[in-house]
């Protein structure tokens, strides 16, 4: 399904991009949570390279849905962004803890 850089299946769907590894797992993490099958991979091939340092990745991260859930994953996450502003820091990190957590995570 996953080609080095690039997405080659065509019912898997980009629905949001994000530039840091928190935001990846926690907004991939709500997709899960509420049953959508959700991925999200570095945009270029150095990114990997650059968070195992520590650098994050100045590229960024796409978040990828079947094309069926693509509406409902957007709905989603365009509720979670108009909320987040209303999160306290302790509420984000243990969402991002337990996004981090669930094993059907691929990086």
């Amino acid at each position: 399904m996953f080609r080095k850089g690039t997405i080659q299946d065509p019912d898997i769907v980009a629905v949001h991009s994000v530039s840091e590894v928190y935001e990846a797992d926690l907004i991939t993490g709500l997709l899960v949570n509420s049953g959508i099958p959700a991925y999200y991979r570095d945009r270029e091939d150095s990114g990997g390279y650059l968070r195992i340092i520590g650098l994050g990745t100045p590229f960024g991260m796409d978040i990828y849905v079947n094309r069926k859930d693509a509406e409902k994953a957007k709905s989603l996450i365009d509720s979670y962004l108009s909320q987040e502003e209303k999160l306290t820091d302790e509420e984000l990190a243990q969402i991002a803890l337990q996004a981090r957590e669930d094993p059907g995570q691929e990086d």
